[in-house]
């Protein structure tokens, strides 16, 4: 999760337009790591980025306000960069780009129902609601 979340945060430092180097090296490491294999080490690097996400929203809305949905919009620009440079890491892979977006959004639903099963009254819909938007908002821009 530590890995992930030093990614989360360097695309969170990015501006929006400017993921060129920055992004192809962050998507070189994620390859190098092996977590885009398309097999269970991608599912469980999903799981862990919408965790870590979602996580750090949740606990940034009381302490940082301004900063809440910085790793939520960082966590869909990686996305997104992944899809947009889906050609050029497709040889590294199993997975189709459907496949990927598939996964994409099953693990988002299964962070849903864990958190909302753990937290039940106390569950905050909103950095996932955040999510889903953010997600379908870059998918329609990166299609």
């Amino acid at each position: 999760k530590d890995a992930v979340r030093f990614t989360l945060e360097k695309l969170a430092q990015l501006q929006s337009g400017d993921e060129g180097t920055t992004g192809m090296q962050l998507l070189s490491r994620l390859l190098q790591q092996g977590w885009l294999k398309g097999d269970e080490t991608t599912d469980r690097f999903l799981l862990a980025a919408f965790e870590v996400a979602t996580d750090t929203s949740i606990s940034l809305s009381t302490s940082d306000p301004s900063n809440t949905n910085a790793p939520l919009d960082a966590l869909s620009k990686l996305l997104s960069l992944l899809l947009r440079s889906f050609d050029e890491w497709r040889r590294s892979t199993a997975m189709t780009k459907e496949t990927f977006v598939t996964r994409s959004i099953g693990a988002l639903v299964k962070v849903v129902h864990n958190h909302h099963a753990e937290r039940k009254t106390s569950f905050n819909q909103r950095p996932y609601h955040r999510l889903f938007v953010k997600m379908l908002t870059d998918l329609r821009e990166t299609v």
